[in-house]
């Protein structure tokens, strides 16, 4: 059965911010956007030049990292979790192309200042991307067999089409998307691979994790996703944990 990657792909970021989390922005106000709960949160600022960007978005934040608003957190996701990949990976705009993702070319100058600007700019840029992802193989890879069949499980609710939770030796190299647990994938290769829970408790710091974590994330040919809720494995490179450039829940 032939498979439209592109569509999938876009059917299921579509579903997450139609469902999860564009109805919990609705009636944001802008004192809400930029309430700080505490002392020295990290925001979305206006400066000299009167543009709006964020606080010490690089370089890497102190240990503990601050605080930060909504606004720095929507922000955040819009530029530089979407908007800039979309420039990067598929171009259409006037950045040179040897320009890295995190290049601050590939953001826009200045930041919504309202909340209701932002909603919308997060709502372009997730478009934006899933408008240009390419066709791919997909696979999502958790620590545990119980994780990936509570993924497969809220995937399946989703509709997504072509899913598969894959156990040991019962890959079928078809078009599909493949939900299965870091120990099946050893010798396997996938355009996409998304690494779910990829935090201190499914992968501390100690060498048989170190060993799994390295064959889930050599598993992608293309581009690899490592998502966490909550404090990120030790065994992920500071650069990329306090760089921003870890998906955090």
């Amino acid at each position: 059965m032939e498979v439209d990657w592109g569509q999938l792909i876009v059917a299921q970021l579509e579903f997450y911010w139609d469902v999860h989390l564009r109805p919990r922005l609705d009636g944001l106000t802008d004192a809400e956007y930029f309430w700080e709960p505490v002392e020295g949160c990290w925001s979305l600022r206006q400066r000299a030049d009167g543009n709006y960007t964020l606080d010490s978005q690089r370089p890497p934040p102190p240990a503990p990292a601050p605080v930060t608003t909504l606004a720095w957190r929507m922000m955040h996701v819009g530029a530089y979790c979407l908007w800039n990949r979309a420039s990067a990976f598929f171009g259409g705009d006037s950045v040179p192309d040897d320009a890295d993702m995190f290049d601050p070319r590939r953001v826009p100058a200045s930041l919504p200042a309202t909340a209701s600007e932002a909603i919308a700019f997060l709502g372009d840029a997730l478009r934006g991307l899933v408008a240009r992802e390419p066709t791919a193989s997909c696979a999502v890879i958790s620590r545990h067999a119980e994780q990936a069949d509570a993924y497969f499980e809220g995937l399946r609710r989703a509709e997504v089409p072509a899913l598969r939770r894959v156990r040991r030796d019962e890959f079928t190299f078809q078009p599909g998307v493949d939900v299965t647990d870091v120990a099946q994938v050893k010798g396997l290769e996938f355009d996409y691979v998304i690494m779910i829970d990829v935090n201190a408790t499914s992968y501390p710091a100690i060498n048989w994790a170190r060993h799994l974590l390295h064959i889930g994330v050599t598993r992608a040919a293309h581009q690899l996703w490592l998502v966490s809720v909550g404090e990120p494995s030790p065994l992920v490179p500071a650069v990329l944990r306090d760089g921003g450039r870890m998906s955090v829940g």
